[in-house]
Formats: C-alpha cells, structure tokens, sequence
C-alpha cells in the first residue's frame, strides 16, 4: 500500500500519458493504417522466419559441444525450429490465401479510423465506462463488508 502512495505521482502521469499517445495514435491510424497493418504482417512473418533461422544456428553450434546431438538442448532447439518452421509456413499460406480478406479488413480499419476521428467524443466512453465500474465496485464493496461484519448467521427453530 505505502508504494501506491509514494507512486501515485508517476502512475498519474502515467495515465494521462497513455490517453494523449492513444490519440495521436488514433490520428495516425486515419492516415497509415494499412502501412501500419501490412508492415506489422510482414514483421510477423520475419519474427518466424529468423526464430527458425536461430533455432538451428543453435543447435548447429550445440552439435559441436561435448553432448553433440544426444543433449536435450539440441533436440529442443531442432523442434521448436522445425515448429517454427511450420508455422512461418502456414502464417505465409494464410496471408497468401486471405489476401483479399486482409485488403478489406485493412479498409474497414481506415473506414473505423475516420468514423473516430471524425467522432472525438467517442473517445470518452472507456473512462465514463471505467468511473460507472470504479462506483459499482464501490457500491458492491460497501454490501460486502456491510454483510461480513453482521456477525455469524444463526439458526432458531421456530
């Protein structure tokens, strides 16, 4: 409890913080959304790639340690290379096959990103949602203890 006090400073900052760069981000989307969605499919895909790429990079060099290839270490990194491997493969298949569901999620994204920022007071519902939680947990939190401290139920015949 004592770091939330000595914190709450930072955590503040925090939040307001996180709402201002939720809206350049919200203002960046209007332009760069299928850049941003394409070169994170393309990132992907890489990540998958150079993870196989340094699963057998490792297990070559663990080949060449005392164990040589009876070591688990080398068996694990063979599987999860070929793992990933695999899922590199089937992550390409998808993009690939899906192509034209992608350009048409992409382009209901830009359209969702002009209704947004067209629309800035939609960006108020998550907090007026969070403050009606925040009381209702109160609320519940109030019943709670109220009901707790009411003492032992007791049973009388009658």
């Amino acid at each position: 409890m004592a770091d939330i006090t000595n914190g709450w400073k930072p955590i503040a900052i925090m939040c307001a913080g996180s709402f201002f760069v939720a809206l350049a981000y919200i203002f960046l989307l209007r332009w760069m959304v299928k850049p941003i969605l394409y070169l994170s499919m393309l990132v992907i895909q890489f990540c998958f790639i150079a993870l196989t790429a340094w699963c057998f990079i490792h297990a070559k060099e663990l080949e060449k340690g005392p164990k040589g290839k009876d070591s688990d270490e080398y068996k694990y990194n063979q599987v999860a290379g070929i793992v990933a491997a695999v899922v590199a493969l089937a992550y390409l298949c998808c993009m690939c096959c899906c192509w034209k569901n992608i350009s048409l999620g992409a382009s209901i994204m830009e359209a969702a990103s002009d209704f947004v920022t067209s629309n800035m007071k939609i960006l108020f519902l998550p907090i007026i949602a969070y403050t009606l939680s925040i009381m209702v947990f109160i609320v519940w939190l109030y019943s709670a203890v109220y009901i707790y401290t009411v003492g032992d139920a007791e049973w009388k015949k009658g």
